[in-house]
């Protein structure tokens, strides 16, 4: 069941596996054997209970793109043309060192290991420290730019400079990464292989481009918490009319309290601080838990390093770092090479379940989150923003609005029902700042009620 599960389009979905043409002409012996795949791949992460076996199904159920023919694509068949390729985002200015090749999986023999380890440790290590820099740049430059602001006007361009700066060292670190990535190979399939076979919005300059586009995205919601918390006195109570005359009344005296300065403050701290950065630890610990600290027990033992395991963490701690191409190419070696066993299908899906929870947790707590309020916020301060400020309200939330899409289409993409589930959800939240921004210009209040549909009578 979990092959079909993972692999089975959902066109011919109906039911469970009803009308899956490929699942129905098994012989008897291999439905057998898939219905026994299935229950012993999910039992370790789902429990015994048949009912939550029975809700795997119906929510993970296929709905899909070939994971057998991306699995096939990136195999280590042809992987000997590429042994003497690499590839950098960067152009070299300079005479680089060469890079040797070296298998950061599937390394048995002591002096191979060695070999794997020092690899592992130069993709690994740069991670954690460059995602803090980042970090700590985006959200204090950000955060104190918001403060310098001038209401009327909105942020000054030369806070955009620290931006500028920031993204070179962001890109620099991607070069720097993706050169060691390209000469490696995890369970014999080259990495270079899987960067090179990227292509349209998975493009490994796009991807490059979209992180940019992310980094500055998270540096524009950091400004807004700022200039909502400096500018909160001349439109709170605006603010709370607006919510005094719509369906959500109720929320009314709350909203006072808080000011729409402490509602953005809540929605950044607990999305891009404090979800991401637990999700981020969690996953870092499992990694090292899984490699490093097991190394001495593995280091000339004929084990493999371990790295297979935890792969898709790897993926998640890249992901907050804003290395997003570094995460798309771990994201494709933690496909399995084969899919044979129930480990094989185990690992296809922990990866769709680790795409989908990372897409929910930095996309609807941190960007559509911000985009509803920038949009609010767009409206209540209509009259006392002048045409730039407006200008770049609008040009914060069309960021914002880009990496939704772009988020959004990946999961429509992977075409399983949780994943279009997911994207749904994304697409159908973009909607409010649309109605929104178009409201602030249309509205004789500047203010939508989008539960009522019509424009608040303030």
């Amino acid at each position: 069941w979990l092959k079909a599960l993972v692999t089975q389009p959902c066109a011919t979905h109906g039911g469970l596996m009803a009308d899956s043409q490929d699942y129905n002409i098994l012989k008897d012996e291999e439905k057998e054997h898939k219905d026994k795949l299935f229950v012993a791949a999910t039992r370790g992460s789902l429990g015994h209970c048949p009912l939550l076996n029975f809700l795997a199904l119906k929510v993970f159920s296929h709905a899909g793109n070939n994971i057998e023919a991306l699995v096939m694509q990136h195999a280590g068949d042809g992987c000997e043309e590429y042994a003497e390729k690499s590839f950098a985002v960067l152009p070299p200015w300079q005479t680089r060192e060469p890079i040797e090749l070296v298998e950061m999986e599937d390394a048995h023999d002591l002096v191979d290991q060695e070999r794997a380890l020092d690899r592992i440790n130069a993709i690994w290590k740069p991670i954690v420290p460059t995602g803090v820099l980042l970090w700590l740049v985006m959200m204090g430059s950000g955060l104190l730019g918001g403060f310098l602001t001038e209401c009327k006007d909105g942020t000054p361009l030369y806070l955009y400079s620290i931006l500028f700066v920031t993204a070179i060292y962001q890109v620099y670190q991607i070069d720097l990464l993706t050169r060691y990535a390209s000469r490696t190979t995890f369970e014999q399939r080259s990495m270079c292989k899987m960067i090179m076979s990227l292509t349209g919005l998975d493009d490994y300059y796009v991807l490059t481009a979209f992180a940019m586009l992310d980094l500055l995205g998270k540096f524009s919601r950091a400004l807004f918490v700022g200039q909502a918390f400096h500018c909160d006195d001349e439109y709170n109570s605006t603010f709370r009319k607006s919510f005094e005359t719509s369906s959500l009344a109720f929320l009314s005296p709350i909203i006072a309290w808080l000011s729409i300065g402490g509602v953005a403050l809540i929605t950044f701290v607990l999305g891009p601080i404090l979800l991401q950065g637990i999700i981020m630890l969690h996953s870092k610990r499992k990694v090292e838990a899984a490699v490093f600290v097991t190394m001495d027990k593995r280091m000339g033992s004929g084990d493999s390093m371990g790295l297979h395991v935890v792969v898709k963490d790897f993926v998640a701690v890249a992901n907050w770092a804003c290395l997003n191409p570094i995460a798309k190419i771990f994201d494709l070696a933690s496909l399995p090479a084969m899919l044979e066993d129930e480990e094989d299908y185990k690992r296809v899906w922990d990866r769709l379940l680790m795409r989908c929870i990372l897409t929910l947790v930095n996309v609807m707590p941190d960007t559509i989150c911000q985009m509803w309020l920038q949009s609010r916020f767009l409206g209540l301060a209509f009259e006392l923003l002048s045409l730039p400020a407006k200008a770049k309200i609008i040009f914060s939330v069309t960021l914002s609005m880009m990496t939704a899409a772009k988020s959004a289409l990946a999961m429509f993409q992977l075409n399983r029902t949780v994943s279009v589930a997911v994207g749904g959800i994304i697409a159908i939240c973009m909607l409010d700042p649309m109605v929104r921004i178009v409201g602030a210009f249309v509205c004789e209040s500047h203010v939508v009620n989008l539960l009522d549909l019509e424009c608040a009578p303030i």
